[in-house]
């Protein structure tokens, strides 16, 4: 009897969390059971997803070695690049003419479309690397890396600059005063001029509950804690307010506002949760074991809802223009969802 008492007691918690949650005017939202367009891969898995910026292709990453980039609309596998090792980021360059792909070698390989050739290989320092993206001009590439140093190459191979003690994924951030590289470091937001490797701006963070500046050096790991948002206006976390507890774990959802250094959204949730921002800002999709969710991060109102329990969610992101949220599964397959909204959404950046 003792040996079951906590789950039930675990569950228990859960529910309260989920019925009790801050977020207002859930109501009645129906739940979508099937999804717009599925695309079903060679993989066994689909770990890693990325849209290219015109929301055109997907790009997917399973247990094989190998990344797929698929046409979206048409359903339809355009190529396949094989890699040496795990892959663990990727991400299209802005014209989608090249795809970066990060892996456990610790080298980052830039794939050239035309011809489907591996234009560029090189190894980074302080890899395997968790994140990358490309800056809005094409040009170079920002790794964030295993040690915690943000590290920024040209797309020619070369070290430009290496900064940065993060615990979080990048956000390259295409502000009015230039292209910027945010993170999270230990007592707040970082942000560092992509050209110069200059930090551009601080925000410090101290209402987050995990971050002090006595916190040991975390480094980033390949699942990191806390999610940035695109424009780095706001980070996500997930918290277990019963450490212990057996699965299915119990998790408590905060986005905090960067900008105004306060709590924007907050609620409780059932499962291991995956979040992602759209490139607005002003949605978050959450997946967790009662499906996938889109909230107004603004209204903190539940949008759309996805019943998804099974097969098992293993990666989650927006299409650029947030018209869907595309979700990769343990089956192989990639189930795009479309994100129906009540009302146009408007969004306002301040640097």
């Amino acid at each position: 009897m003792i040996r079951w008492a906590r789950p039930i007691v675990a569950c228990s918690i859960a529910m309260l969390l989920m019925a009790a949650s801050p977020s207002p005017g859930y109501g009645r939202v129906y739940s979508i059971k099937h999804p717009a367009i599925i695309l079903k891969s060679d993989q066994r898995t689909v770990d890693v997803l990325a849209f290219s910026a015109d929301g055109q292709q997907i790009a997917l990453v399973g247990d094989s070695g190998e990344v797929e980039i698929w046409d979206v609309l048409t359903a339809h596998r355009l190529r396949t690049v094989k890699v040496s090792s795990k892959v663990f980021a990727v991400a299209f360059s802005p014209d989608g003419k090249q795809l970066a792909t990060s892996s456990a070698d610790s080298k980052v390989n830039i794939w050239q479309f035309q011809g489907d050739e591996l234009a560029l290989s090189f190894e980074v320092s302080g890899g395997p690397v968790y994140s990358i993206g490309y800056t809005p001009d094409g040009n170079r590439i920002a790794t964030g890396c295993r040690d915690g140093v943000i590290r920024l190459y040209s797309t020619s191979g070369q070290l430009l600059h290496a900064f940065g003690d993060i615990i979080s994924g990048i956000s390259v951030v295409d502000s009015p005063d230039g292209a910027r590289i945010a993170a999270l470091e230990a007592r707040g937001l970082r942000m560092w001029d992509a050209e110069t490797g200059e930090p551009a701006l601080t925000r410090l963070l101290h209402m987050l509950p995990w971050l002090s500046s006595h916190m040991p050096h975390l480094g980033l790991t390949q699942n990191p804690m806390f999610v940035l948002s695109p424009g780095a206006d706001f980070v996500a976390a997930s918290l277990d307010p019963t450490p212990g507890s057996s699965p299915p774990g119990i998790y408590l959802l905060t986005v905090w506002s960067t900008v105004k250094g306060k709590k924007a959204a907050e609620q409780g949730g059932f499962g291991w949760p995956l979040f992602a921002f759209s490139a607005q800002e002003n949605m978050i999709a959450e997946s967790s074991f009662s499906g996938i969710s889109a909230i107004d991060i603004k209204t903190r109102k539940e949008l759309r809802r996805y019943d998804v329990d099974r097969p098992f969610v293993r990666s989650l992101s927006f299409s650029p223009d947030a018209k869907w949220i595309a979700s990769g599964h343990d089956d192989g397959a990639v189930r795009i969802w479309k994100v129906q909204r009540s009302r146009p959404f408007s969004v306002s950046k301040s640097f």
